[in-house]
């Protein structure tokens, strides 16, 4: 009998209209592209940047504060070594304008410093950032966070501008550079399940996640946040199963005609297609489970990471195929009859 491992994905409506009045999607990714053909804006410092910014936005807030994004996520790159010994590396906007290479530190000292010059309030937020699957579980130091939330008509939004540049491997030798608009004013709640603030108020929803939700959830990825492919609290993200079966993944989804296509991968394995089913606002998804032993497995939608887990699947046994192998009695009644016809 197949496994069935259900997410149920409680699609919950913004809490007020002005959300939906102030993020124009498209136009942001019009603006995206003018904002990367400026280029590095190598000199002039932080005010010729802002400068160069705001002829772009219009003097829009909504649209600055995603100017400032896009500029520093395309232009900076992950600094992977200061990562690994940041007592021996000083990050911070200076930092990160001269070297045009940073931890998070850097990244949301700058993005803060460009927005305080373009009168955007904006603060810095600690916390813990689950991008891998080892914090799946618990927190743990090297899992330290930084991000930034902006105030615009007196409603705060999240924003994580290293995270938009791109990604590393688990260790931090090396940085994949890849810019995604995923985590700029993304759904507060499903940031939530990926970025833990010290101070749980700066989640800025209304039932803020708790600890334990939070350390026993997968990660979240840019997939995920980006078509708001929605989860509830009791998800799991310690995936179970054997080998060779499947699991069963409920969503629900804002608009199922942005999936074009579900892969799945495990630890060194290169990613398959995954089945999957679309109806209204729902995405379903079977999971085959193609490795074995303790390892992180991987969902993408559209070939980008959608979620995460930590995997501990059993090796098939020789009477589980055997099993696998056999007919039903119905199936080989179904059989027999289609010969008799033959």
């Amino acid at each position: 009998m197949r496994n069935l491992f259900i997410i149920i994905a409680l699609l919950t409506t913004l809490t007020t209209g002005s959300y939906a009045q102030i993020i124009d999607r498209d136009a942001m990714r019009k603006q995206d592209a003018a904002v990367i053909a400026l280029g590095p804006i190598s000199s002039g410092g932080y005010k010729d940047i802002v400068n160069k910014l705001q002829n772009v936005a219009h003097g829009e807030p909504v649209m600055m504060a995603r100017a400032i994004y896009t500029w520093i996520a395309t232009n900076v790159d992950f600094d992977c070594k200061a990562a690994r010994h940041p007592k021996h590396h000083l990050t911070n906007a200076l930092t990160a304008l001269n070297d045009r290479a940073s931890t998070a530190e850097g990244y949301t000292d700058l993005y803060k410093t460009l927005c305080d010059l373009a009168k955007i309030k904006c603060i810095t937020i600690e916390g813990y950032g689950k991008s891998n699957t080892y914090g799946i579980g618990d927190m743990y130091d090297r899992d330290r966070h930084v991000w930034n939330a902006v105030c615009i008509n007196n409603k705060w939004f999240l924003v994580d501008p290293t995270w938009a540049a791109g990604t590393t491997d688990v260790h931090l030798w090396k940085f994949n550079k890849a810019y995604t608009e995923a985590w700029f004013f993304p759904d507060n709640k499903l940031f939530a399940y990926s970025h833990f603030p010290d101070n749980k108020k700066m989640q800025y929803i209304d039932t803020p996640v708790t600890a334990v939700v939070y350390n026993r959830s997968p990660v979240v990825g840019a997939a995920a946040v980006q078509y708001h492919i929605r989860m509830d609290k009791t998800v799991n993200g310690n995936l179970t199963g054997t080998q060779g079966r499947t699991k069963h993944f409920v969503f629900q989804i804002d608009d199922t005609s942005v999936v074009h296509s579900v892969t799945v991968s495990f630890e060194k394995m290169a990613a398959v297609p995954a089945p999957y089913k679309l109806k209204e606002n729902i995405l379903e998804i079977d999971m085959p489970l193609l490795a074995s032993g303790s390892v992180p497995a991987f969902l993408y939608v559209n070939n980008t990471l959608a979620f995460a887990f930590k995997a501990d699947i059993d090796r098939a046994s020789r009477s589980d195929k055997e099993k696998d192998n056999v007919k039903t009695k119905g199936e080989q009644k179904k059989d027999a009859a289609t010969l008799k016809k033959l």
